[in-house]
């Protein structure tokens, strides 16, 4: 049962990714607005929705060219590769049009050993039309001729694709988002297991074995001496948002690492956030 549970901790280190998937003018980011405020209500986790606007990328210039295109698809797969690491969920509202760039991203989501779905959304061609029409400011409406295009580019997503897997839906302008059941498959389903070769090189990694080692050795020394000082349950740990629900002993908090060590060896965390995965870590093995 320890092992799940440190299993289960590390795997959910990286937040969720969610793929919107769809046509030019959707509606792919009116149900990321209300994915946000569901998720936000529901389970009080911060979302990081990525899209041109959020990158200050101009929609019509990104697809000028192949090249321009090219660099546009590096640069939000860029932006969420950053924010999978964070404390919140990634929700790429883009329209992730094509398999090979899902492919990608279930790839990135996989390799942090964290979950993710696609959302798909769609509307007829003239409605598609009509809510381009009426974006504002009139910069933020897609070329007519460019929109004709890529409507007729997309891959529709399949399910039996494992990269593609599961897929929501929501089709029609009237169809309900799906929220509640994409929150029960972000958080309550098993994260994936990385591939070997995804963890590896980190693992083979002695600079990584050497600063796992110290920054964890670092957290359990302050947090001794903290405890010292006479901290009391209840009381915040310095620098975060955590406290211990009871009385914290130096060789607990020892054990505590040791085991933590033997979990992150074999599912590394990235480095800049083991200090912050191994404290929540000791809280949660604490407070259980």
């Amino acid at each position: 049962a320890e092992y799940m549970g440190i299993s289960s901790f590390i795997l959910r280190s990286s937040m969720p990714l969610v793929m919107l998937c769809g046509r030019p003018c959707t509606g792919k980011s009116t149900r990321a607005a209300q994915l946000a405020r569901f998720i936000a209500e529901e389970r009080g986790q911060e979302c990081i929705v990525i899209n041109e606007e959020s990158l200050g990328l101009d929609r019509n210039a990104g697809f000028a060219s192949p090249d321009d295109e090219k660099r546009m698809r590096g640069a939000i797969k860029a932006a969420i590769e950053r924010a999978v690491c964070a404390d919140a969920v990634v929700i790429a509202d883009w329209m992730n049009h094509i398999k090979g760039f899902r492919y990608e991203l279930f790839c990135l989501a996989k390799a942090q050993a964290t979950q993710s779905c696609v959302l798909h959304c769609e509307v007829d061609l003239r409605t598609a039309r009509e809510w381009n029409s009426a974006r504002e400011p009139p910069e933020a409406r897609y070329a007519a001729a460019l929109l004709d295009d890529l409507w007729t580019r997309f891959e529709t997503p399949n399910a039996k694709q494992r990269w593609d897997k599961p897929v929501f839906e929501a089709l029609g302008a009237d169809a309900p988002t799906p929220c509640a059941e994409i929150v029960a498959h972000l958080f309550e389903s098993a994260a994936p297991v990385p591939n070997m070769a995804t963890v590896q090189g980190r693992v083979a990694d002695t600079n990584f074995v050497t600063e796992l080692d110290r920054i964890t050795r670092d957290v359990v020394n302050k947090l001794i001496a903290w405890l010292a000082e006479g901290a009391l349950p209840g009381d915040l740990i310095p620098g975060t948002a955590e406290s211990f629900a009871r009385v914290v002993t130096a060789a607990e908090l020892r054990r505590i690492r040791k085991t933590f060590l033997s979990l992150a060896s074999m599912t590394p965390p990235q480095l800049d956030q083991v200090e912050s995965f191994f404290i929540r870590y000791i809280v949660s093995a604490v407070n259980a």
